[in-house]
């Protein structure tokens, strides 16, 4: 069997990556031309700047995709809310993930 100096261990414990992972909550709103703009409601915990930086990209990503890629939202009786209430979580591992708390 092998034996491992500290030397060993040190370099394995210097090549393990760590996994980033935060979340934020997110208004979406649509205006009648179908442009999504996002907004930040409020992160679940005080954001490094790493995660803000992640956030602010997000935020700008969200006003750059096709018209009309988050539609509203229609209730049972009719009524049509242009904003949409999203919980956006991000991994390092996978990227960010949106969740729509209404549905």
């Amino acid at each position: 069997q092998e034996s491992r100096g500290l030397g060993d261990v040190y370099k394995r414990q210097k090549h393990k990556t760590s996994t980033t992972k935060f979340g934020v909550d997110i208004l979406l709103v649509t205006n009648k031309k179908g442009k999504t703009t996002g907004y930040l409601l409020s992160p679940n915990e005080i954001m490094n700047k790493e995660n803000q930086a992640l956030t602010e990209q997000l935020i700008k990503q969200i006003s750059k995709l096709p018209r009309w890629s988050f539609g509203w939202l229609q209730t049972i009786n009719g009524s049509i809310f242009q904003g949409r209430y999203v919980k956006a979580n991000y991994s390092s591992d996978t990227g960010w993930k949106l969740e729509d708390y209404l549905h």
